[in-house]
C-alpha cells in the first residue's frame, strides 16, 4: 500500500475516545484507541498476538485492556502484563502507536521511527476564539488521493452544490495554483456575482450581489484547510465580512476507504446554535450524497480501465490536485527507499 507512513494522521476526535475501545483501520493497520482510567489516551495494535482477536471487542480495567478471547491483558505500552494460562510469551507484546492531542483531535503517528512533533500541522483557525466551529467524521468508499483531488479542484462545485456554486460560474472564476514553502495552494475568485444561498444564510443583510474568494491548502500527506472569504462588490477580500474557513484532514483506512475529518468555521451567527445544526446537516449531507457517491464512481471506473493507455484530458483548475499527486507520489517514493 502506497502510503507516507512518517506523518501524523487525524486519528478521533477527541470525544469519541473513552473508556470503551473502539478500533480504527490506519494506513491498512487495525488500531484499537481507548482512555485509561487516568484519562490518558491510548493507541495500540488492535490485534492479539495469540488468535488474532481484535482487541476493541475487549474491555478496560484501569490502564489495561483484556483480550476477549482468552483474556490475554496489555497495558499502555503495549507489554503483555497477564496471561491467565501461564506465563507471559516473550513475544506477547503489541506495539503501541504515538498519539497526541491537537485542536481537538488526537493524532496518531504510524512511522517506525521516533514521533516528529515538529511535523504535527499547523491548522491555527481551529483555535481562533472569534470564530464558531462544528466538526463531524464521514467515512468515503475510495482512496484518500481521490479525495484529495475532489478537494483541490472546486470547479465541480457548480455542478454538484447548488447551494454553494452559481451557474456559470466555472467560466468566470479567476484560478491560479502555487507553493507557499511546503504547502500548495488552489485559488479561485469571483469578483461580482449573485449572493449564493450559503452566504445569505450566514450574512442575512448581504446585498444581492457579492465577490467572493476561497483558497484551498494542502499539506502533505492528506490535511486541508479552505479559507472562503465574501465582501461586498469592490471590497477587500483579505478583510471580508463573512469569513468561512474548514478544515478536511483524510486519514487513509485502506487503499479504498478514507475517513474525512471535517470541521466547519465561521465568524458570524458565533452562538447560533440552529445555525450550527444547518452546517453540520448541510456539509454531510453535500458529501455524503454528493461528493462521496462521485468520488467512489471514479475509482470503481477506474479499477475496471487500463489507466496506462488512458488519455486524460486535464483542465486549468486542475493544476493544484496534479501537483499535489505528484509531491506526495515523490514524498512517498523516498521514504521507502531510506
Amino acid at each position: 500500500m502506497k502510503f507516507l507512513k512518517n506523518a501524523w494522521y487525524a486519528a478521533a476526535w477527541t470525544e469519541e475516545v473513552t473508556a470503551k475501545p473502539v478500533g480504527h483501520m490506519i494506513l491498512g493497520e487495525p488500531v484499537v484507541f481507548y482512555r485509561t482510567e487516568q484519562g490518558q489516551a491510548v493507541a495500540l495494535s488492535d490485534t492479539c498476538p495469540h488468535r488474532f482477536a481484535p482487541l476493541h471487542l475487549g474491555k478496560v480495567t484501569g490502564s489495561v485492556i483484556a483480550c476477549p478471547y482468552h483474556g490475554l491483558q496489555f497495558n499502555e505500552t503495549g507489554k503483555c502484563v497477564l496471561n491467565p494460562h501461564g506465563p507471559i510469551p516473550a513475544a506477547a507484546n503489541i506495539r503501541a502507536y504515538p498519539l497526541t492531542e491537537r485542536y481537538g483531535l488526537f493524532w496518531i503517528w504510524m512511522g517506525d521511527g521516533l514521533a516528529d512533533f515538529a511535523r504535527l500541522p499547523e491548522l491555527p483557525d481551529l483555535a481562533n476564539e472569534n470564530l464558531t466551529w462544528v466538526h463531524g467524521t464521514l467515512t468515503v468508499g475510495a482512496n484518500y488521493q481521490l479525495v484529495i483531488d475532489n478537494l483541490m479542484d472546486l470547479s465541480h462545485t457548480e455542478f454538484m452544490h447548488p447551494f454553494l456554486g452559481s451557474p456559470g460560474s466555472s467560466a468566470r472564476v479567476k484560478y491560479e495554483s502555487h507553493l507557499e514553502g511546503d504547502v500548495l495552494c488552489s485559488n479561485y475568485q469571483l469578483d461580482d456575482e449573485l449572493t449564493l444561498p450559503v452566504t445569505r444564510t450566514l450574512w442575512p443583510t448581504a446585498p444581492e450581489r457579492t465577490s467572493f474568494a476561497a483558497k484551498m491548502q494542502w499539506r502533505a500527506p492528506s490535511n486541508l484547510v479552505l479559507s472562503m472569504n465574501v465582501t461586498t462588490v469592490g471590497g477587500d477580500l483579505n478583510e471580508p465580512v463573512l469569513r468561512m474557513p474548514s478544515a478536511n484532514i483524510l486519514t487513509p483506512e485502506t487503499e479504498n476507504s478514507t475517513r474525512y475529518f471535517w470541521a466547519s468555521g465561521r465568524n458570524t451567527a458565533t452562538d447560533d446554535e440552529e445555525v450550527s445544526a444547518m452546517i453540520r446537516a448541510g456539509v454531510e449531507a453535500a458529501f455524503r450524497y454528493e461528493d462521496e457517491p462521485m468520488v467512489a464512481a471514479v475509482q470503481a471506473r477506474m479499477a475496471i480501465l487500463d489507466m496506462a493507455k488512458m488519455k486524460q484530458v486535464l483542465f486549468k483548475t486542475d493544476a493544484g490536485a496534479v501537483q499535489a499527486q505528484r509531491m506526495l507520489t515523490r514524498l512517498i517514493e523516498a521514504e521507502q527507499i531510506h
